[in-house]
């Protein structure tokens, strides 16, 4: 009550409540700001030339920031490489976001990784890998995607589960053969029975769709929602381990200027990463001539989608990928790492029961 006019019933609006708390903040700020130089009138009036330039900047700061910036160093202490958030069961993406930190790598709180690669190159399966990845250990994921909001859930469940498609899409379990490991014992599924049951499928089903909609382990938002106050709100309310964007290009750009707006939407969300300490993920189409040049050539650096090197220079790390000539065979190369890591490649293998990626024996 002491903070706005209220009626007899105490309702007020959402945004004048919100507008009221920042005119609130904004006045505190601006009478310490007033204490600060009144005192400086009475003790320094001869050194005026000296103080004013920063009452200027103080106050252009609180305009625009909402804070006094302090430029000391003790303002701004922080760690060089972000910590692990939690581990991947794929030691490729333990290797891939570990670099040179020699802490073992995994998924890093409040780090912002930029994904690259053409249409169709399985961009989206790396999303959904490492979605399967952190709800199987009991870490809450978000996706904000132009698929189809079905899709993604349907994705994700068959990563989870192993069955079928059809079980999937028709949440009824169907009886197997008998399935075995390859040391050819039948293969269990703990705690519950073989799986080729359809009475154990049927309840991995229940189990896994119970933990991803009554546990809220996946939240799916379309794409109406990439805006970079949406986001903030998203990642504020769902407090996520893993957000994905998926998948972003040139139409996404705020400008006219395509190469500098998507520069923009890079920088906009390698801060909400490291304001929010959330693993952020965000896939971007590249250029026609940057798919040719990469098909050809393991090795081309894609300096950015659609030539905008901003996009990359502002990501923690930076990895492009594609799909390989050999068969379910993906590859990946990193070309930026704020870990320390250098340029390094690895590839993985698309498992055809689970429609997502494992990890390759024969990749380093």
């Amino acid at each position: 009550k002491s903070l706005l006019s209220l009626n007899g019933t105490g309702e007020a609006s959402p945004s004048i409540v919100a507008r009221k708390c920042q005119d609130r903040y904004l006045l505190g700020q601006a009478k310490d700001l007033q204490s600060r130089y009144e005192n400086l009138i009475k003790a320094r009036p001869q050194d005026i030339r000296d103080w004013l330039p920063s009452l200027v900047t103080d106050l252009e700061s609180i305009a625009t920031k909402g804070v006094i910036y302090n430029p000391d160093p003790e303002a701004h202490k922080g760690s060089i490489i972000a910590p692990v958030l939690f581990k991947s069961k794929h030691s490729t993406y333990n290797k891939m976001f570990e670099g040179n930190a020699k802490d073992g790598g995994g998924y890093r709180r409040g780090w912002w990784v930029v994904w690259m690669g053409p249409t169709g190159g399985a961009k989206t399966t790396h999303a959904y890998t490492q979605a399967v990845d952190g709800i199987s250990q009991g870490k809450k994921v978000v996706f904000i995607s132009k698929e189809n909001q079905s899709q993604i859930r349907a994705r994700i469940l068959l990563g989870l589960t192993e069955l079928t498609i059809k079980e999937i899409e028709t949440e009824i379990a169907e009886e197997q053969p008998i399935i075995r490991d390859l040391s050819g014992q039948v293969t269990m599924v703990e705690g519950i029975g073989p799986f080729h049951s359809r009475e154990v499928r049927q309840e991995l089903l229940r189990l896994w769709t119970n933990e991803i909609q009554e546990h809220k382990r996946l939240r799916l938002y379309d794409w109406t929602f990439f805006k970079s106050t949406h986001i903030k709100r998203i990642v504020r309310d769902e407090e996520p381990d893993e957000l994905h964007l998926d998948y972003i290009d040139q139409n996404d750009s705020p400008d006219n200027d395509k190469i500098a707006g998507l520069g923009k939407i890079s920088s906009s969300l390698e801060a909400i990463a490291h304001a929010s300490a959330t693993h952020i993920s965000g896939y971007f189409q590249v250029a026609a001539n940057e798919k040719r040049l990469y098909e050809k050539d393991d090795k081309h650096e894609i300096a950015g989608p659609f030539g905008s090197s901003m996009v990359t220079h502002a990501g923690d790390q930076v990895f492009q990928t594609k799909k390989l000539r050999m068969p379910y065979s993906q590859h990946i190369r990193r070309n930026k790492c704020r870990a320390g890591g250098l340029y390094e490649d690895w590839k993985m293998r698309f498992n055809r029961n689970t429609w997502t990626f494992i990890d390759d024996p024969d990749s380093k």
